[in-house]
């Protein structure tokens, strides 16, 4: 237990960068899932627009997720980088 404190202490950016892309792969996966769900319908305009709603919401989401994380860690690199040699 202690060599994974001195670890996390010794590279803290390592671990962070693990944890944004394990979010990052989330994100994708929740644009991915509206993007796909919602392609037959629009080819085949069958169904009712509200009916689709959810899959524009889940692409939304997933989008503005990927934005955001790679915003912050774009944020935190800026600012490891004010401390570094």
């Amino acid at each position: 237990m202690d060599a994974l404190a001195v670890s996390i202490v010794s590279d803290p950016v390592w671990y962070l960068g693990l944890m944004f892309s394990f979010l990052g792969a989330l994100a994708f996966l929740t644009f991915l899932r509206g993007l796909l769900a919602g392609v037959p319908h629009f080819f085949t305009l069958s169904s009712h627009e509200e009916h689709i709603e959810h899959n524009r919401v889940h692409i939304t989401w997933g989008f503005w997720a990927m934005v955001f994380l790679f915003t912050l860690w774009q944020i935190l690199r800026a600012i490891g980088n004010l401390f570094t040699i």
